[in-house]
């Protein structure tokens, strides 16, 4: 049993579940102690994570979404090679500026 504020789902279509998560944003999803999901359809997972901005995704205790870079290409050794993410709509967060995590077994596909 929390002795902390309760949940709060003030988005519509919102879900907010443990103690202080607040999913303001319209079809987000907070999850966790103290989490925050204000972008609409963000989705926080895990104690204090925040998805600030539309369809970001913070995922594990701590992590926090920043505004989604695109990046067009990138040059190696003079050959140019372009990219798919030019305009993401939302980013995947696994931390925060200065406790990164490192993201295992991932194939490529």
């Amino acid at each position: 049993n929390s002795t902390l504020a309760d949940s709060t789902a003030s988005g519509t279509d919102s879900v907010a579940i443990g103690p202080a998560s607040v999913a303001s944003g319209t079809n987000s999803l907070a999850a966790g102690n103290g989490s925050t999901a204000t972008g609409q359809g963000a989705v926080a997972l895990g104690q204090g994570a925040k998805a600030n901005n539309a369809s970001d995704v913070a995922l594990g205790s701590g992590s926090v979404s920043q505004t989604a870079v695109g990046t067009s290409s990138t040059v190696i050794n003079g050959k140019t090679y372009a990219f798919a993410g030019t305009n993401p709509t939302g980013t995947v967060s696994v931390g925060d500026a200065g406790t990164e995590r490192t993201i295992t077994n991932v194939a490529a596909g």
